[in-house]
């Protein structure tokens, strides 16, 4: 085991080499809450770090029950007791976005975490965001690592074209906390209690009680979200979806239990959530057809009903086009920025002798066919719920669709398959969000 050199900590801010006798004596007793006398900060504070601007900014960590601990930031400073079992806590005032300043942690030892900046922060959550090595000066990154290993914030080089693109609009510092993990599923994001408040659950419970499955409902949230409440952020990018496909339907509820015990667990009624909808998957189809990938993308979008949820279409977009699309539905539901966030997003529907008239919100400057007409995606179907290619034409803020094999149509769907092709857009350039006209039942409304 090796000791962080005289003023460094190992996982990132300054402080006074602990004897390795003390450390030997902490692992044994298998305490998790602080070395004796020396007061101790989770792993997300650490240096380069970036805090929230505009909002009073908690400051947490352990200490000797007991202990007096002063936190001071940007000439500000909150003192405060460990209490009994060594935890202690406070709210820095707010702070405008600058820096760098120094965060000081006086006990009876010092802390100092250098280099910090005050700015805009969100989690980047569910699978990993693609990563962009290129020079990003006001761009912080941190990713929090399972198992307890402590993460580190890192300066100048960033792995969020996401963030590059809040930085250049809003020219303030930008953190992202990224807690992530390849094809995890939902139900290990969201916290137990949630999960057991609907019987639509049991079954994901059940295959873990019984050894079904090793993946623990509520697991990647103790191990990587807990610790980070209740850092201070503007908003959560939740992009996770591709390992629930084959349960799509239970999907629908799964989404905004996890919105909700997120919102509840940070005490944040209105934490903005960015919903990145699934991509397209495997080689398109000519035949119209039953679409679990479809589903799945049709769950997300219902859970734009819980307000301060934003979705981003991601099909046929390559990397740029999708961080570009993320930070506008930023910057227009989080930010209140006067900015088109959204592409065509569908009303309602009207009959028109053999043919129906689809009316959108969200048109902007008009509707359009990217790439040119025809528009394509759309098929249509009549009351033996068989559905055929149809023929779609823009008429203002609507689209009239028909086909000769289906007279009297009575549902619609667009970009309903694994991977489509529909090319509606608005004048904005952002692509209409897939869906359908029909509640009949899909393929995975049993699976649970």
């Amino acid at each position: 085991m090796g000791i962080a050199p005289e003023g460094v900590g190992g996982n990132g801010y300054n402080r006074r080499v602990i004897p390795m006798f003390r450390i030997l004596v902490f692992l044994a007793m298998g305490c998790a809450a602080t070395l004796s006398g020396n007061p101790r900060l989770p792993p997300v504070f650490g240096d380069h770090m970036v805090l929230q601007r505009g909002r009073e900014i908690p400051v947490w960590g352990w200490a000797e029950p007991g202990e007096r601990i002063t936190v001071s930031l940007g000439g500000k400073s909150r003192t405060t007791m460990a209490g009994r079992e060594g935890r202690w806590k406070t709210l820095l005032p707010k702070h405008a976005a600058a820096g760098p300043y120094e965060l000081r942690v006086e006990g009876n030892t010092v802390l100092t975490i250098s280099d910090v900046l005050i700015g805009e922060v969100w989690v980047y959550a569910g699978e990993p965001p693609d990563e962009a090595a290129e020079d990003a000066s006001g761009i912080r990154v941190y990713r929090a690592r399972v198992g307890g290993v402590p993460g580190t914030w890192r300066a100048v080089v960033a792995d969020s074209l996401f963030a590059r693109e809040l930085h250049e609009q809003l020219t303030v510092p930008i953190g992202v906390v990224v807690a992530a993990v390849e094809r995890s599923t939902a139900e290990e994001w969201v916290t137990p209690e949630f999960l057991r408040k609907d019987a639509t659950f049991a079954p994901i419970l059940e295959r873990w009680r019984s050894g079904i499955t090793k993946r623990a409902p509520g697991g990647q949230f103790q191990a990587l979200i807990a610790p980070l409440i209740p850092f201070a952020v503007r908003g959560v990018v939740w992009r996770q979806g591709e390992t629930n496909v084959k349960r799509a339907y239970q999907y629908r509820k799964l989404l905004p239990a996890l919105i909700e015990s997120w919102r509840y667990e940070w005490r944040q009624e209105k934490l903005p959530f960015v919903i990145v909808q699934l991509p397209s998957h495997g080689p398109p189809r000519n035949a119209p057809g039953e679409s679990a990938w479809a589903e799945l993308r049709e769950a997300q979008s219902l859970a734009l009903s819980a307000p301060d949820t934003g979705l981003v279409v991601t099909i046929g977009a390559e990397n740029s086009d999708e961080a570009h699309r993320m930070a506008l539905v930023a910057l227009g539901m989080a930010y209140g920025k006067r900015v088109s966030y959204s592409g065509p997003v569908y009303k309602k529907m009207k009959r028109e002798r053999g043919r129906l008239r689809i009316e959108f919100n969200s048109t902007g400057g008009g509707l359009l066919a990217r790439g040119g007409e025809p528009l394509r995606g759309f098929t249509i179907a009549g009351s033996d719920g068989q559905f055929y290619q149809a023929d779609a034409t823009i008429r203002g803020k609507a689209v009239v669709i028909s086909s000769p094999r289906a007279p009297d149509p009575v549902a619609v769907r667009y970009s309903w398959a694994d991977s489509p092709d529909g090319n509606l857009y608005n004048r904005e350039g952002l692509p209409a969000v897939p869906f359908r006209t029909d509640d009949w039942p899909g393929i995975t409304m049993n699976e649970r």
